[in-house]
């Protein structure tokens, strides 16, 4: 999880990810 909002694939799964999705 190194930028928030971006692609879960690769880092692990934040809530933003979900978010952006």
């Amino acid at each position: 999880g190194l930028n928030p909002g971006a692609d879960p694939r690769g880092q692990e799964h934040l809530p933003r990810a979900a978010d952006a999705a």
